[in-house]
């Protein structure tokens, strides 16, 4: 129905010893899964740094938290964390690889979705949703209203005041969501392209199969 955050937040964090993507070559590094997204992100960023898939082991977590003590404990030479763990990772001395969002270009990173059949039938809450949305995503980018969106993100997180303000500053800095949400263009093709590459979509890839833009006009 819309693109809601259309660059990955993501970072790629390594051990206090690695200088560089090479120096990962024969190491351990964990990502979300197999089919995770941080797969694709992570062999992205490897690939541009001449390090290919299979020069290093991969073991998995789903959740950042979990990718995190990874990292801390010294179980895994790298990984890729979601704010504000990668700030956490950073300040205790540990070096960032860089950010997904400069690699992996064209490629959504969520979606607002309908049922078809749901939405065609009620294009009013339709239309109401995507217009309180990009009125959202204004406010949040407006700075005058920095330190009340960094109250309301406190309220719902429970962390840290210096992580949740790094996470707004961060999330402005990369202007992780999308105020427009069109999916025409987006690159949501090259998420079917991938699910039926790994045989997780039958049928065919055209996007007429899965999004009307009559809906959100």
């Amino acid at each position: 129905m819309r693109i809601g955050v259309g660059v990955s937040p993501y970072e790629a964090v390594a051990a206090r010893s690695v200088k560089s993507w090479i120096d990962l070559r024969g190491k351990t590094v964990m990502i979300g899964g197999a089919k995770d997204i941080t797969r694709l992100y992570f062999e992205d960023m490897a690939k541009a740094n001449r390090l290919g898939p299979g020069e290093y082991d991969y073991v998995f977590a789903g959740s950042t938290a979990a990718r995190f003590s990874a990292l801390t404990s010294g179980s895994v030479a790298a990984t890729i964390l979601f704010p504000p763990y990668n700030f956490l990772a950073l300040r205790e001395g540990y070096a960032s690889l860089g950010l997904s969002a400069n690699y992996t270009k064209n490629f959504p990173f969520s979606t607002y979705s309908a049922n078809m059949n749901w939405a065609r039938n009620n294009k009013g809450s339709i239309s109401g949703f995507l217009a309180a949305y990009a009125k959202g995503v204004d406010w949040f980018y407006e700075r005058a209203n920095r330190d009340e969106a960094i109250s309301i993100l406190m309220s719902y997180l429970k962390s840290d005041p210096k992580d949740v303000a790094d996470t707004y500053d961060y999330f402005v800095k990369l202007h992780v969501f999308d105020r427009v949400g069109a999916v025409g263009g987006s690159g949501v093709e090259n998420y079917l392209a991938i699910l039926k590459r790994d045989g997780d979509l039958e049928g065919g890839t055209d996007l007429g199969r899965f999004y009307d833009a009559s809906l959100v006009h």
